[in-house]
């Protein structure tokens, strides 16, 4: 599962694509716009690495949504992608302003297995919270 997560594309509002430990300019400017250091990137899509139901989905992807919007985040959406088609796109949200310990609070808090964080050298890293 790690090595998926690790060769997973992360693409931002089809503007940029995210690899994981590998700096990326989009994303400094992505932060710098929204005026932050930091920045992950959540979905809440197949708790605990488990294939759901579309409409489990998409019903926690709307809760998501609606967390990142009452916190006021700046937020893209994002759709984390499988180069080799073994597993479905999964919706998500690249979220600027979010600090390393809340940003693992909510991936929890969805079940999730990890998430994706940079900082302000604008490196995605792989944060596993199992």
């Amino acid at each position: 599962m790690i090595a998926a997560y690790r060769a997973a594309l992360y693409r931002i509002a089809d503007r940029f694509d995210l690899k994981i430990d590998q700096a990326s300019p989009e994303l400094a400017a992505w932060q710098l716009a929204h005026k932050v250091d930091c920045s992950a990137l959540l979905t809440a899509c197949n708790p605990a690495g488990q294939r759901v139901d579309e409409r489990v989905n998409q019903s926690a992807t709307a809760a998501l949504a609606a967390r990142i919007r009452r916190a006021h985040w700046p937020h893209s959406p994002t759709l984390g992608l499988d180069p080799a088609g073994r597993w479905p796109a999964e919706p998500g949200f690249l979220v600027g302003g979010l600090a390393l310990a809340p940003a693992r609070e909510l991936g929890r808090l969805f079940d999730q297995n990890a998430i994706v964080w940079a900082g302000s050298d604008a490196v995605p890293r792989l944060i596993l919270l199992r």
